[in-house]
């Protein structure tokens, strides 16, 4: 007999906590499962994906849920390209935010952001989706047009910085600011 092409974890999560679903659900998107059914999510058989859903399972039982992973093969009704298309369709789901994402980034954070989730998802995308073309252009786009800051001139300003009497914490921090980012031959006058 054929080994099964599929691996499912099929779970019941207790009603409460509620972060707890909301964890398991997150930890499962993260992984790139899709649902085949309520409570029975699918990964293509792999090492790593047996690894995956073995340490979910015992999150979930841990947690108070029931679960188990089990190997499989579809022999009558989904068919192993309706599964495909499923995982396409998350996957394409997941490049179509990253392309509205990346058409509204302005800072550099933002686009370093969507660069990692980019490589999580295409990592998570076996089946090809056609929307990683989309989301890669957009983020090269944004990229593109990012400009990149400034860089301080070099300049030696030798400064006195005066600031109110005492020295308190607030005021030794700014002056170790303005030495470290603004004026390093600062002087600091408490007065």
């Amino acid at each position: 007999m054929k080994e099964g092409r599929w691996l499912l974890l099929i779970h019941q999560l207790p009603p409460k906590p509620d972060y707890f679903r909301v964890k398991i659900w997150r930890r499962l998107q993260t992984l790139g499962a899709v649902a085949i059914k309520n409570s029975v999510y699918a990964l293509p058989f792999s090492p790593q994906a047996s690894e995956d859903f073995q340490w979910l399972r015992k999150e979930i039982t841990a947690g108070g849920g029931e679960a188990s992973v089990c190997r499989a093969t579809f022999v009558d009704g989904l068919a192993d390209p309706q599964i495909e298309s499923l995982f396409r369709a998350a996957r394409d789901a997941e490049y179509g935010e990253i392309t509205r994402a990346a058409e509204k980034a302005t800072s550099s954070a933002e686009i370093a952001r969507l660069e990692r989730r980019l490589r999580d998802i295409t990592t998570a995308d076996q089946f090809g989706a056609a929307g990683r073309k989309a989301a890669e252009a957009a983020l090269a786009a944004v990229k593109r047009q990012s400009v990149p800051p400034r860089k301080r001139a070099n300049v030696t300003m030798k400064q006195t910085w005066v600031t109110r009497p005492d020295v308190y914490v607030d005021r030794i921090a700014s002056a170790w600011l303005i030495k470290r980012f603004i004026d390093p031959k600062a002087r600091f006058v408490f007065g």
